[in-house]
């Protein structure tokens, strides 16, 4: 996310500015429509449903989206591959990679620790009674949902909380994972205006996460999310992003997940 709002379209938008160019053409299977009654520009889901990657673009402005060029918007990803070796280019058959370009080995603790200045401080983990039952590596290396590495316990356990104040990882079992309600802050509203009062949209909660319906409450300068029924590891730092349809309305990062 951070990517794509700080550096293609903030350092490469200007570049283009300096270089004269009136727009900036990037890869994203997404797609952008006038809207004349707001006078915007909205976002869209690309076409090819299993390459849509609008909900990375949740942070960039309608101002940004309208001097944006999405060539692979209205095409498949076969599609693409035939164009790229009709016009002979080497990348053609380059297999797929869905890992961070700077990330390659996938290793992000690695990467962490030697790029992030991620001091490793080792920690209790917990259960849902507070007991303490292991020791973590430090909370950087862990996410909401995850099995691995947390040790034998008897039975399957998977992480449920992280509490980076107190240094502690708290585990449980997959059902304690689920939740209906959580809080977004920081929101980029792209193909709407701000809503005063509650709307239906579907939401989506991570990249391969299926956008389901829920509603969306205005909280003073946040928007407090109610999914229609309970979702797995919902996780606070992760994007929130809004769709009506193919149409993406905003989104925004969460914040707090209630219980």
């Amino acid at each position: 996310m951070l990517c794509n709002t700080k550096i293609k379209w903030s350092v490469l938008e200007q570049r283009a500015r300096l270089l004269g160019a009136d727009y900036l053409a990037t890869g994203h299977y997404a797609r952008t429509v006038r809207d004349p009654s707001r006078n915007c520009t909205q976002l869209l889901r690309g076409v090819d449903q299993k390459r849509d990657q609008s909900y990375f673009l949740w942070g960039v402005e309608s101002g940004s989206l309208a001097r944006t060029i999405f060539p692979l918007g209205d095409l498949c990803k076969d599609e693409v591959r035939e164009i790229a070796r009709d016009l002979g280019l080497r990348n053609a058959e380059r297999p797929e990679s869905r890992e961070i370009c700077f990330v390659p080995d996938n290793d992000y603790g690695r990467f962490l620790k030697e790029k992030g200045g991620v001091t490793v401080k080792p920690g209790a983990i917990t259960d849902p009674e507070g007991r303490t039952v292991g020791k973590h590596d430090g909370v950087a290396f862990y996410t909401i949902g995850q099995r691995k590495g947390l040790g034998a316990h008897g039975k399957p356990s998977y992480v449920t909380g992280i509490d980076p104040q107190n240094n502690v990882v708290r585990i449980g079992a997959d059902e304690l994972l689920y939740r209906r309600e959580f809080t977004v802050g920081d929101l980029n509203w792209i193909s709407i205006n701000p809503p005063a009062s509650r709307i239906p949209a579907s939401v989506k909660i991570r990249y391969r996460h299926r956008a389901v319906p829920a509603e969306i409450i205005p909280d003073d300068e946040q928007v407090r999310i109610c999914f229609a029924e309970p979702q797995r590891a919902i996780t606070p730092g992760q994007s929130a992003v809004f769709y009506d349809g193919d149409i993406v309305l905003g989104g925004g990062r969460i914040k707090q997940v209630r219980a």
